[in-house]
């Protein structure tokens, strides 16, 4: 069964961060893969991650969420986190599995010592201009199928790029792979001016490993509703020191 939902870095405060985009996560409850599509600009750097958009594959994997923050690594050391029957735990309890708006983000590999904990649940994600899930949905299709996740641009481009490169990426696949076009039972792909004869770059920059062939039962369980972008109010919320990151 498939899981799918956005966070939101922002934490429901957009205005002043349009870097601030949401993350889309898909999660196969039988076969332990996630995908996780974070979009987020001008991101700070990390030992542990790219500072671009990417999209990253995990395989055997564990997700739990949170009604808080677990980010804290002195109240919660990255030994505080272990998987046991496929379950993540934090200090020994089972964290939530499925996720609920305003519940943070937890996931972890089973050959990992650490957590990757991200942003809250939202079903309000902040997107770039013109970017739907259903192309976040191809990008994942397309990923889970050749088996490594690939960069989508450098971190300071505007948002209006990214937009462009994810719509185009998604339309190449979905003209070049009619088995991820047919799987996908969304609306047609949108297309922009001079996005059709483009080419996908997925040899870029690997970012994941591999994956078998995609399970199509789909669970939704955090349903987006996309504001406008006049209706979205941000802010830059500031990681604080001795947070994971």
């Amino acid at each position: 069964m498939k899981v799918t939902w956005f966070t939101d870095p922002a934490e429901g405060n957009f205005g002043e961060a349009p870097h601030k985009l949401s993350s889309y996560y898909q999660y196969d409850t039988e076969t332990k893969e996630l995908v996780r599509i974070r979009l987020e600009l001008n991101r700070g750097e990390s030992m542990r991650s790219t500072r671009n958009p990417a999209v990253f594959y995990e395989r055997d994997c564990a997700i739990g969420f949170s009604p808080k923050s677990l980010s804290d690594m002195q109240q919660y050391p990255d030994d505080a986190f272990r998987i046991e029957n496929g379950q993540l735990l934090v200090h020994g309890s089972p964290l939530d599995q499925t996720p609920s708006d305003h519940y943070f983000t937890v996931t972890m590999r089973m050959d990992k010592s650490y957590p990757h904990s991200g942003s809250v649940v939202t079903t309000r994600p902040n997107l770039p201009k013109g970017v739907e899930e259903h192309h976040l949905q191809t990008l994942a299709a397309k990923v889970l199928k050749v088996r490594k996740g690939f960069a989508l641009t450098p971190h300071h481009v505007t948002a209006e790029a990214l937009a462009r490169e994810i719509i185009k990426i998604a339309n190449k696949i979905s003209e070049t792979d009619k088995e991820i076009h047919a799987a996908i039972t969304t609306p047609t792909l949108s297309s922009g001016e001079g996005q059709a004869d483009a080419l996908v770059a997925l040899e870029r920059e690997t970012v994941g490993l591999s994956a078998p062939k995609v399970d199509q039962s789909t669970t939704v369980t955090a349903t987006p509703t996309l504001p406008s972008h006049s209706e979205q109010k941000e802010r830059d919320v500031s990681r604080p020191k001795g947070l994971r990151p």
